[in-house]
């Protein structure tokens, strides 16, 4: 985890109090922060990267499908143009990109096209931001996950927002954190769970023990170093609604 001394502390740009903070605070490797028009979603997904841009190593990347929606009043870059000169960061407008003064970097991008993933094959990425994430792709969502790693001085996530649709590829991973209408449950909000990509779905289960016993060869892989098995955990996930 982050430590102290890469932290930066907050001025006047800080989480709501509640379901914000809550976001803030909670650590996992892919949340979900959803909520009808007015949920503070995208202002959260810009302003989650800044405590980390006291490391040199850090560097974040946020997605739209389409470039006017980053660009576009009320989009990303403009809800940055308002946070991020706070913290003594310079921008590169005709890159979407700001530099802060450690080394670290968030820069926006765009996925109009399936094939627009790969052009991020190799690299790797602290933070990863998608807005509205339900108008991506499953398989391009999960391909980003892949490069999730860094030398930054924490554990990489990624973080989505939508208002989820029934029609959409996001439901089934988040219907469990709702109730039987739909809604989501308060009870549940801001639940760990774990998963797994298997066979290019997400599998889910609410601890890792679950994937011990019911996906033993997912978490224990062959080590062509050693010819033994090696343990690799299955991922964290959680939803939380806003409004």
């Amino acid at each position: 985890m982050i430590k102290k001394k890469s932290k930066t502390k907050y001025a006047t740009t800080k989480p709501q109090e509640g379901k914000q903070t809550l976001a803030f605070t909670t650590k996992v490797d892919f949340m979900i922060y959803g909520g009808a028009r007015g949920a503070g979603k995208s202002e959260l997904l810009a302003m989650r990267p800044l405590e980390f841009v006291n490391d040199p190593f850090f560097s974040g990347v946020f997605f739209r499908r389409h470039y006017n929606e980053l660009t576009g009043a009320g989009g990303l870059w403009d809800k940055s143009l308002k946070m991020y000169p706070e913290f003594k960061a310079s921008k590169n407008i005709s890159n979407l990109r700001w530099d802060f003064k450690s080394g670290a970097q968030v820069r926006m991008s765009h996925m109009h096209t399936e094939d627009h993933a790969y052009t991020h094959r190799g690299l790797q990425y602290s933070f990863i931001g998608f807005d509205e994430i339900d108008q991506f792709s499953q398989s391009q969502v999960q391909f980003l996950l892949t490069c999730l790693r860094s030398e930054a001085d924490m554990d990489s996530f990624c973080i989505g927002t939508c208002n989820p649709s029934p029609s959409s590829w996001v439901y089934p991973i988040v219907k469990w954190y709702l109730d039987e209408e739909g809604t989501p449950d308060p009870e549940k909000c801001g639940v760990i769970r774990y998963y797994i990509v298997l066979d290019g779905e997400f599998v889910f289960g609410d601890s890792e023990e679950y994937f011990k016993e019911h996906h033993p060869d997912s978490v224990h892989v062959h080590n062509p170093l050693t010819g033994g098995t090696i343990y690799i955990p299955p991922k964290t996930f959680t939803f939380i609604a806003g409004k």
